[in-house]
């Protein structure tokens, strides 16, 4: 009879026993490497792994783990255990545990684990068992877990009976189950790449470690080697060590997660804004703080993170208001809570957007993401990567195996409302990931200090900077004091002619959507637009200079106009000179200009000097808004040149509008090689709409082969409309099943629902529901209503919810409130806000509006208003008009303003135009369009129309508006250009 040899990590397991235990062990490296937790290591968290020791003399002897908090880890690592009804297979750890229990090397929070790699029923249990012991908020065992927890207790009793009692529950306070399937990962070694699910799962955190991301699946068998070689010396190492381990076969490892501890950063490179400088000397370079109302709100959101959770926190504020003072400040709490715990990581290099979006994915536990002017990250220039950060910091707000973490981010209104409000229907929605990540974080910062705070900074604060602050301030707006905001802004308002050029330009290049660094060549070339004649004329040869050092000069010691960004990379491509602008001089800059449209030497520099083609299309689309189409082709024409497909598509649109069909299809058929299925969809429609049916047929299955959800729609009505509707109903399934695209479904249900053929349209929705759409759930339901059939509503609606779709809730409740239940609608209401659905404020504001209970109702569209819905505010407009009463609709209207200018614009010029009053219904509508309002543009030929100046009209419609606000004449043809 052979006996099985002893493994290279303790026991006698033989080689598959041996090649677990040191799986398990490099599987714990891998994570102190990466400075992460090991989660379900230990019975509560004890930081990351910072020393790992194999076959150390212990009678617990195959891995002693030590962790950054202090707690430690004494591992027996079993391939599989039979543990048997009795419990008796669990004998041989118990032993060792006793023992370790015994002569008292056991503390709180330490932990003595069995690491399995097959969890067995019986171990399941008892894991189970264990976590819900030590969850205070889980309730009791079940009878089976409590079954478990009695067979550890009479086995502990059996082989430790010289302890006592109360020493078995010690044992349970820190026994661990931990299940990790990681024995196969040396095989990668000898070319059998078969890596068990942890050993995988750490091969893909060594991506982020090793220089080659594609020999991570090779370091982890490298270490398990390594864990091997310690365990034949008993011996082991530091995180170093383990390093070195690597790096004499071969594997470089770059550096740990993003960020550093909190203590290495100064507040002032996070974008706290340094202070004023009196005569007499500071010891700080900023003054003590003095905590307002928003502390206490964040203070709680920091204190649900010590417990635990992962939260993310937005004040939302204008410029200089405190906003990330007050941020550090809760950094500098949750650091004395829990020291040497946390690191701060802060994106911003090479880019804000490509360092997020570069080491999102590799953030951690006991991680602070610090997100100042959170516009930067959610709304840049390309929507589609802030929409994949605001997604992966979904993601890591909802990993618990990646928290606790903190999110704290800085928003001005202005911004905040631009990234919640819901679009309208015909409009894309850009920022819905970005709506959904920021519902709840709001916490608004007062603009000033009251009375008895300024009281309190006169008498009772020794720092000369703040009772100077409090005794001159306006308004109470100390921190503006503070941060040089008057001086600042004094010095913009008295500035030269040609600085104030300079300055403006980068306000207009700023609230049209250019990043921060502005390109001293755009400020050069732009800024001679900006100047009269006289002006232009009376400046210096070395006018730009002069403009530039004045700009740059700091107000009383703490920040200029206009600061140089010196480039770090000087031989790259990002080598030219450029300036950032002071945020409060954007701020009120963006207020004064906002009602002006650039100079044409603005635009014409942003051709010649951008080069990003998402940059130039944010730009185009802004003269797009504000019709001015030449402008905007002008720069989709740039994007395309510098491979933006995406604005190819806007320049059809613009062509169709003029009724250029020639120019439409001929940078369309230009671009037909690409393949682009915006392109190939785009042409599609336009064959389709020329009568070309059989053209459009093979675009639109070109389109839709290639992953263009609407021409899978458009080519089920196309054959539907010309009387082939077997085929469009076989299409419709063929997509939904091979392109899992079912938008055809769907089409088709509406279809035959406007034919009235309901069962028909019934059927094809629950098609769409069996091929994975859930919002078909929804047109279900509301076909069944019209059917009359409410309790399968109901049923279709909370469907819906659990299927992620918690916008219905808002219709659950309002069919709850038409049933005349009207606690329960309230609740279903209550549950979609907590959701970010903040339409339910709209249908609770209509019904105390119908009650006559007009403060309350005024008080939900102000609470929604706060998250940047302003759809309650339109219903009660809606509501007031209707029943004549003007003034209030107007009085809601200014409401409304303080949240949405734009959108308060529109709406008083809708009240205007509903009175007769033409003119002023058209001054409102020329503001918005300055602003950027999307349809604003469409809503002044209307009007024209009202007018009886048809021909304006149609140069509207057709052209859009020249620089100076007049309809157009015409648009450049593509051939032309």
């Amino acid at each position: 009879m052979t006996t099985a040899a002893r493994g290279a990590i303790g026991g006698s397991a033989g080689e598959v026993g041996s090649a677990h235990r040191a799986a398990a062990a490099a599987f714990i490296v891998v994570h102190g490497l990466l400075e992460e937790e090991v989660q379900g290591l230990l019975p509560q968290g004890g930081g990351a792994p910072v020393l790992v020791r194999l076959e150390v003399d212990e009678p617990t002897d195959d891995i002693y783990c030590e962790c950054a908090l202090g707690r430690r880890a004494w591992v027996q690592a079993k391939h599989e255990l039979s543990v048997g009804a009795d419990g008796k297979g669990l004998k041989p750890v118990i032993e060792q545990w006793a023992s370790m229990i015994r002569d008292g090397r056991v503390e709180p929070g330490d932990g003595l684990v069995l690491a399995v790699r097959h969890l067995t029923g019986p171990l399941e249990v008892l894991r189970a068992a264990l976590n819900r012991r030590r969850d205070p908020y889980s309730g009791a065992p079940t009878g089976e877990q409590q079954n478990a927890l009695d067979l550890v207790r009479k086995q502990f009793c059996l082989v430790a009976p010289d302890l006592p009692t109360d020493a078995a529950e010690r044992l349970l306070n820190h026994a661990v189950i931990w299940h990790v399937d990681a024995a196969d990962a040396e095989n990668v070694l000898i070319g059998e790449p078969v890596l068990g699910r942890d050993a995988h799962l750490g091969a893909i955190r060594l991506r982020s470690l090793v220089e080659q991301p594609d020999a991570a699946a090779r370091a982890m068998a490298l270490l398990t080697v390594a864990a091997r070689a310690y365990a034949a010396r008993r011996s082991g190492g530091d995180m170093a060590a383990w390093r070195r381990a690597l790096s004499n076969q071969g594997i470089r490892t770059t550096a740990s997660p993003p960020g550093s501890r909190i203590e290495a950063y100064d507040p002032l490179s996070l974008g706290v804004h340094r202070c004023i400088k009196l005569n007499n000397p500071h010891k700080s370079e900023l003054p003590p703080y003095v905590e307002r109302e928003h502390d206490s709100r964040l203070r709680d959101i920091v204190d649900d993170v010590i417990q635990g959770e992962s939260r993310m926190a937005t004040l939302v504020a204008g410029s200089s208001t405190g906003k990330t003072r007050a941020c550090w400040e809760a950094v500098l709490y949750l650091n004395e809570q829990q020291p040497g715990r946390w690191r701060l990581w802060h994106p911003y290099s090479p880019t804000h957007v490509d360092a997020a979006l570069e080491e999102l994915d590799r953030v951690g536990p006991y991680s602070v993401v610090w997100l100042n002017e959170v516009r930067r990250y959610l709304a840049p220039t390309d929507p589609g990567a802030g929409e994949r950060i605001a997604a992966g910091l979904r993601r890591l707000l909802n990993s618990p195996d990646r928290g606790p973490v903190l999110v704290l981010a800085t928003a001005w209104r202005e911004h905040w409302n631009d990234l919640v409000r819901q679009p309208s229907r015909d409009r894309p929605d850009l920022y819905s990931q970005a709506r959904e990540l920021l519902a709840e974080t709001c916490i608004e910062v007062a603009e000033g200090f009251t009375v008895e705070q300024l009281a309190t900074l006169r008498t009772r604060v020794e720092d000369a900077r703040l009772r100077h602050a409090a005794e001159r301030s306006d308004g109470g707006r100390v921190t503006q004091y503070l941060a040089a905001a008057p001086e600042l802004e004094n010095k913009y308002r008295l500035a030269e002619p040609q600085a104030r050029a300079v300055v403006d330009v980068a306000i207009d290049a700023r609230r049209l959507g250019h990043p921060s660094d502005i390109p001293r060549d755009l400020l050069e070339k732009a800024a001679h637009g900006y100047l009269d004649d006289h002006e232009w004329n009376r400046a210096p040869d070395d006018w730009l200079g002069e403009a530039l050092r004045y700009a740059s000069e700091e107000c009383r010691g703490a920040v200029s106009l206009l600061t140089r960004i010196r480039p770090r990379h000087p031989a790259g491509r990002n080598d030219r000179p450029s300036y950032r602008l002071a945020d409060h001089v954007e701020q009120i800059g963006s207020r004064e200009r906002a009602f002006r449209f650039p100079p044409a030497s603005f635009w014409e520099s942003v051709a010649d000097v951008v080069e990003d083609a998402s940059l130039l299309f944010t730009i185009a689309r802004h003269a797009d808004n504000r019709g001015r189409y030449q402008r905007a082709i002008a720069l989709y024409l740039r994007a395309v040149s510098n491979g933006s497909m995406r604005a190819v598509t806007q320049l059809v649109r613009l062509w169709e509008r003029a009724e250029d069909a020639a120019s439409a299809e001929a940078i369309c058929i230009q671009f037909l090689d690409r393949a682009d299925p915006d392109i190939l969809y785009v042409l599609a429609r336009m064959r389709d709409r020329g009568g070309e049916l059989g053209a459009a047929e093979a675009l639109y299955r070109q389109a839709a082969e290639g992953g263009r959800g609407e021409a899978v729609e458009d080519l089920t009505d196309l054959l539907f409309r010309v009387g082939r509707r077997v085929e469009a109903e076989e299409f419709a399934a063929h997509a939904a099943r091979l392109l899992k695209k079912t938008h055809g479904l769907v089409r088709m249900a509406q279809l035959l629902e406007k034919e009235g053929d309901l069962a028909g349209a019934e059927k094809f929705c629950r098609k769409a529901i069996g091929n994975g759409n859930s919002s078909a759930l929804i047109r279900l339901a509301r076909l069944r209503k019209k059917a009359g059939d409410l309790f399968a509503v109901e049923h279709l609606y909370r469907q819906a919810v659990d299927s992620g779709h918690t916008g219905v809730l808002v219709s659950l409740a309002d069919l709850r409130e038409r049933l005349g239940d009207f606690a329960g609608a309230e609740l279903l209401y209550q549950q979609a806000v907590e959701k970010g659905h903040y339409g339910a404020f709209a249908n609770r504001a209509r019904r105390h509006h119908q009650l006559n209970d007009h403060a309350r109702a005024e008080q939900l569209a102000r609470q929604a208003a706060k998250y940047g819905d302003l759809r309650t505010y339109d219903k009660l407009i809606r509501l007031r008009l209707r029943s004549g009463d003007r003034d209030g609709a107007e009085r809601l209207c200014g409401q409304a303003a303080e949240y949405d200018q734009d959108w308060a614009l529109t709406r008083l010029a809708n009240i205007r135009a509903h009175d007769g009053d033409t003119a002023g219904a058209e001054k409102l509508t020329r503001q918005a369009i300055e602003l950027g309002v999307p349809g604003a543009v469409e809503r002044l030929a209307k009007l024209r129309e009202g007018a009886h100046d048809p021909a304006a009209a149609y140069r509207i419609k057709r052209f859009g508006l020249d620089d100076s606000g007049r309809p157009a004449t015409s648009l450049p043809r593509y051939l032309e250009v």
